[in-house]
């Protein structure tokens, strides 16, 4: 974990001070476009914070489909839910990224392309609210629909 730190203090992302208990890492200016606190997508599910080389860059919507609000959402404002697929690559990673860093990184979630994800459409604009991997969101048909739909009881 120190050499990881300190790698991070070399390429200028941290700062390091020495203190009564050995020592603190701060941020510096140039991380903060990197830092993120948690994640709102659900793909952090202890909230740590972390400092991300590369991002998602959508390539195109394979399909969509109108949803109902998610359990426990207040609806209003004419909100609209849509599910949605779609294709994406990673960004070129940050030049600081080196081999070091992605080898003592963690990968979250989407892990492929095409990707599920929920989205919401309120006062002309869109805002994502939860990025699935491949399957987690694919609608699927409990056993008694799909008896009744197919004739089977």
């Amino acid at each position: 974990m120190y050499a990881t730190l300190n790698h991070l203090t070399a390429a200028g992302l941290l700062v390091r001070s020495a203190d009564a208990s050995g020592f603190s890492y701060f941020l510096t200016p140039r991380a903060l476009g990197y830092y993120y606190g948690s994640s709102s997508f659900k793909d952090n599910r202890d909230s740590l914070p972390y400092l991300c080389y590369s991002t998602i860059v959508p390539q195109r919507i394979d399909w969509i489909a109108k949803a109902g609000a998610p359990r426990g959402t207040r609806v209003g404002d004419g909100a609209q839910w849509y599910r949605l697929q779609f294709s994406w690559k990673p960004s070129t990673p940050a030049g600081w990224a080196d081999a070091f860093i992605r080898a003592h990184s963690v990968v979250l979630a989407p892990l492929t392309s095409p990707t599920n994800a929920r989205v919401l459409f309120r006062n002309g604009q869109w805002y994502l609210e939860n990025v699935y991997d491949r399957g987690w969101m694919l609608p699927a048909l409990s056993i008694r629909s799909r008896a009744n739909r197919t004739g089977i009881n």
